[in-house]
């Protein structure tokens, strides 16, 4: 299950202190919380990705399912997450695997 950053004052936390994870897909900070917490996610997709709130929510959805596999034993991260135009335009299986390289970057 992935746990939602949604507290404003939390997203600016990680956006100052956190470290800097980029892909091809994917552009993230990444904050190490307190270790016995799980994993929270806040997804920001711009409308420079696309100017259709339709497409935004897609990827939103998408990208929070191709990380979903990947955090069942991660705890003490928060992370937020911005999706690339080249996310709009990748397969499913793309994504799984960029998650993956990102989630890598914490071990």
């Amino acid at each position: 299950m992935i746990n939602r950053l949604s507290q404003s004052r939390d997203i600016q936390r990680v956006l100052q202190r956190g470290f800097n994870f980029q892909s091809e897909c994917f552009k993230a900070r990444i904050l190490r919380s307190r270790p016995n917490l799980p994993i929270r996610f806040a997804i920001v997709v711009s409308k420079k990705v696309s100017a259709k709130a339709t497409t935004r929510n897609y990827l939103r959805r998408k990208t929070r399912e191709a990380f979903k596999p990947q955090v069942a034993n991660l705890q003490g991260y928060d992370i937020v997450l911005f999706p690339r135009e080249t996310a709009a335009k990748a397969d499913f299986r793309t994504l799984e695997e960029e998650a993956k390289k990102c989630l890598d970057a914490l071990r």
